[in-house]
């Protein structure tokens, strides 16, 4: 099918059904770069889950492995599809309407759409950094994981060995 004398396009001017020929020479590229980063994202799996099992008590891993699978399910998986989603729909261009209402988007605004997705996608993980950073300050502090007691509790200081020391000396 092909359209001729379009009142936007000009006169003189032939269009075609669908989206335009592209010549993306960085398509490479980009798989290249969101393989690497997605790579690298995924190593923290697994240190996440010694961390869940080491921080906890025995007797409560497995009500902390379900707490933070449950709440990685909550936050993560949940709302994530429903931002991406807002964030494809406000980049459309033409929505299609039908006799019930506003239907599914006709047309994205492809350069739109990069530029957000690549722009929320890093503020994200930069969130997501930042909290880890902030969690490992908070957990470096916190020595003896099986007793709950940072490891300053448990070693004397030494002005109570002194006074410890003095006085056994005395008794003899």
């Amino acid at each position: 099918m092909l359209y001729t004398n379009c009142t936007c396009a000009g006169y003189d001017v032939t269009a075609r059904p669908g989206l335009c020929p592209s010549g993306c020479k960085m398509v490479y590229g980009f798989v290249s770069m969101i393989t690497t980063a997605s790579f690298v994202c995924t190593l923290g799996m697994m240190p996440s889950f010694i961390f869940t099992i080491r921080s906890v008590r025995d007797k409560q891993k497995s009500l902390a492995l379900g707490l933070k699978t449950f709440l990685n399910a909550t936050l993560g998986w949940l709302p994530a599809p429903v931002l991406y989603g807002k964030i494809v729909d406000s980049s459309c261009e033409v929505w299609s309407s039908n006799c019930k209402g506003q239907g599914a988007c006709a047309m994205y605004d492809i350069e739109d759409f990069r530029v957000k997705r690549a722009t929320y996608g890093i503020i994200f993980c930069f969130m997501i950094i930042c909290l880890q950073w902030v969690l490992l300050g908070l957990a470096r502090k916190k020595k003896n994981w099986s007793t709950g007691v940072a490891l300053a509790d448990i070693i004397p200081q030494p002005e109570v060995e002194d006074m410890i020391g003095n006085e056994l000396n005395n008794i003899d």
